[in-house]
């Protein structure tokens, strides 16, 4: 991420922070989407480990990680997220190992004399960088050896999403993910450029450093998480499309289907 677009992300999600948990926690799709990644980072951290959140937001991810006896530091590119996070602790949370600064990932660097027992990466965080080797890198360098790292991020192509928009004729939203290099994004009404990449391609930036330990996907079978107004009325519905999305997405064929994927990397004993 070059220093002008570092600047966009920072401040479109600056303007996001003070409506970001309402809005999203308002998505029923979302809101699961973050369950599953949540069942994952119980699977992999444990009790007494040190996580670091990158791209950690209004810190939703962290406390819930904190509030299962898990350490965390969380950096994020916005000050005004941050600065949320920062108000959370302040008050009914002010009991829980959380620390947390502004950092972008490409500045992990920063962070060179902590060792962490994991990290996290949540909701397309990663898709504000076009290479990420060198975050894979420098996140390695903060990791020990056969740590776990978890990152959710926004797919190249989304099953659901094309099929609604080509019902609806429009063509160039249909295939908005695919290409190569930069795509437009809305964020507060801001525009930033963001980067789809399939799970292949992000398992190649992380590879030199980090063995794949498993991929899924997430929204395969659900409407796209901007439109979930069908399952928010019906929620026996939900409740199947839930499950039968659970079973599809960790199959092969889909795992590059969906809305967004988990990658789950360990990071390599030896470099």
């Amino acid at each position: 991420m070059g220093p002008e677009n570092i600047s966009e992300v920072a401040l479109a999600f600056d303007a996001a922070a003070a409506d970001y948990d309402s809005d999203f926690g308002a998505n029923p799709i979302g809101r699961w989407m973050r369950e599953r990644v949540w069942e994952t980072c119980l699977e992999v951290f444990k009790a007494g480990d040190i996580v670091l959140d990158l791209g950690a937001g209004t810190g939703i991810d962290a406390l819930f990680l904190a509030r299962h006896d898990v350490s965390v530091h969380a950096v994020d590119v916005s000050a005004k997220m941050i600065e949320r996070l920062s108000g959370k602790l302040a008050g009914d949370d002010d009991t829980l190992r959380v620390t947390y600064g502004v950092l972008g990932m490409e500045s992990l660097g920063q962070l060179s004399e902590s060792r962490y027992d994991g990290a996290l990466s949540n909701f397309g965080a990663l898709n504000c960088l076009q290479d990420l080797s060198t975050v894979a890198q420098s996140l390695s360098s903060v990791l020990k050896p056969g740590a776990s790292f978890v990152a959710c991020t926004m797919g190249k192509f989304c099953l659901i999403e094309t099929l609604v928009f080509l019902r609806r004729g429009k063509m160039r939203q249909a295939f908005r993910r695919t290409g190569l290099g930069a795509r437009a994004a809305e964020v507060a009404d801001q525009t930033i450029r963001v980067y789809y990449h399939s799970p292949g391609k992000l398992v190649s930036f992380f590879s030199p450093f980090f063995d794949l330990e498993g991929v899924y996907a997430l929204g395969v079978c659900l409407p796209p998480s901007w439109s979930p107004g069908l399952v928010a009325r019906k929620k026996a519905i939900f409740a199947t499309l839930k499950t039968i999305d659970r079973r599809v997405g960790a199959l092969p064929l889909f795992r590059t289907m969906g809305d967004h994927f988990v990658v789950q990397l360990r990071r390599k004993r030896r470099l």
